[in-house]
């Protein structure tokens, strides 16, 4: 009789469900007694739960008090993570699922079910999802046989795609300076996963090539930097001698030098913009100058030819020409 048999089984709930129920009414909530009991209660109601199940209500089995079996109760958490998972879509609950199934859990009767619990952490979608999943495969690849071969397959799989999402993204505008180097780890962790994976081993290569390319293009925008800086430096001596034509014909040259460097990598993108605002500002000074020292011979000039020194008015008329 499944009514008498819970009964038995349920012998407090009235009276813990009316201490309960105070505890919310004087404001004590889930601080109160439910806070200590609820693990107990989830606990009790799903012993009895698979209790019922294998016995009272299944016609070929023979009803009994006998408690079900450790395998039994594994079982029952299996499913009720995969469900809390896929159709409630409770983390939380499913975490605290997983530690009453480690506690009945017994890897040489139920060799597969980290596989399968990895497949419900993974299919929750989120990336703490994911990376449990993973940590629940790697579970069952340290496993030999069946459990292997499965997590296997999962795990050279999730590294595959985990390296060709940075891979694509390393050749875009979202790229990250580490996107290659994560790529071509997740590669090689593809690869130990599964020793025959062509595809790995063939990203593997194409990654590397990658990361070598990647680096002889950083080291071609960082020279087109280094050269500015030495054009800036010639700018400026120019500019102290007096000599403002070559200064600016320096500067134009560090400008063009600079507008080389991409927006491929973050860090150099960010000192050419640095050093382009140096080049301008460096570059009005001597223009300012130009103009000074235009000023300055011309009243010489007009002085010069007000005391009727025609040919030393001449020479300082010549000199703001030049």
């Amino acid at each position: 009789n499944t009514r008498l048999y819970l009964e038995k089984h349920r012998g407090f709930y009235d009276s813990d469900m009316t201490m309960i129920a105070d505890d919310f009414r004087r404001g004590r909530g889930l601080r109160g007694m439910i806070s200590e009991a609820g693990p107990h209660y989830f606990e009790r109601s799903v012993h009895a739960t698979v209790d019922v199940w294998y016995t009272v209500l299944r016609p070929e089995s023979e009803p009994s008090d006998v408690p079900p079996s450790r395998e039994q109760m594994a079982l029952y958490y299996i499913d009720e993570i995969t469900y809390l998972l896929k159709t409630k879509g409770n983390f939380p609950y499913a975490q605290t699922a997983y530690g009453l199934f480690a506690r009945y859990h017994n890897k040489s009767a139920m060799p597969l079910a980290y596989v399968r619990l990895g497949d419900a952490f993974y299919n929750y979608g989120t990336q703490e999802g994911i990376d449990r999943g993973v940590d629940e495969w790697v579970k069952a690849y340290n496993i030999p046989g069946d459990p292997r071969k499965a997590a296997s397959e999962r795990l050279s799989k999730h590294y595959l795609e985990k390296g060709e999402a940075l891979f694509d993204r390393a050749h875009g505008p979202l790229a990250q300076d580490r996107d290659l180097d994560d790529a071509l780890t997740a590669f090689n962790e593809a690869l130990r996963y599964d020793r025959s994976s062509d595809v790995a081993a063939s990203r593997i290569q194409e990654t590397t090539v990658a990361k070598s390319r990647r680096r002889e293009q950083y080291e071609t925008q960082e020279t087109f930097i280094n050269n500015a800086l030495t054009a800036m430096q010639q700018g400026e001596r120019a500019s102290l001698e007096g000599d403002f034509a070559g200064a600016i014909t320096s500067y134009n040259q560090a400008q063009m030098l600079v507008d080389l460097v991409t927006d491929q990598f973050k860090d150099l993108n960010a000192k050419a913009r640095e050093t382009s605002g140096e080049i301008n500002k460096a570059g009005k000074t001597v223009i300012s100058n130009v103009f000074q020292s235009a000023n300055d011979a011309i009243e010489k000039g007009d002085a010069a030819l007000a005391n009727n020194n025609v040919d030393e008015a001449v020479r300082f008329y010549s000199a703001v020409q030049g």
